[in-house]
């Protein structure tokens, strides 16, 4: 028991410096059926953007919603980002790269592609009290997130 609370000790001492030393706490790893429970949770306004590191338009989008997550976080918005990548680590390093984000980011792998009929990223789910009710596909400006964004946020009454 003293051991296994030591590990524990040591494993919680790893995850807190890998946290410090990205500036973001590594992306939590999300299973399907937590996966489901998330995106059906019944939130009046939430943005889903399927992701992964490889992807050139999925990394330049990543400042464009961390700076349009700032400004409307207080009016209800509600941003997560799921890591499609094989490999956890490469979210944290493009996380890394850009400065860290505010919303949190899961990593899924790559079990949601078929789950959810995903055929091209970056992608954004929008849920409505625990409904998908838009996906849109493809690079984004940031004007075109913002202008996604409000139209989510009025939808919802915010």
């Amino acid at each position: 028991m003293k051991r296994l609370a030591v590990s524990l000790g040591i494993l919680l001492c790893l995850l807190a410096a890998t946290a410090q030393a990205t500036g973001q706490p590594p992306p939590r790893q999300m299973d399907q059926r937590r996966l489901e429970a998330f995106l059906s949770e019944p939130v009046p306004a939430r943005m889903v953007f399927f992701m992964a590191a490889w992807c050139a338009p999925c990394r330049q989008e990543l400042p464009a919603l961390q700076s349009l997550w700032l400004k409307y976080e207080g009016r209800g918005l509600d941003l997560a980002g799921v890591s499609l990548d094989m490999d956890p680590g490469a979210m944290r390093e493009l996380l890394k790269q850009v400065g860290g984000v505010g919303f949190p980011v899961y990593w899924a792998g790559e079990e949601p592609i078929m789950r959810y009929g995903l055929s091209g990223i970056p992608l954004l789910l929008i849920f409505q009290n625990g409904r998908e009710v838009e996906r849109i596909a493809g690079a984004k400006t940031e004007e075109e997130l913002e202008a996604l964004i409000l139209k989510v946020l009025k939808q919802a009454g915010r």
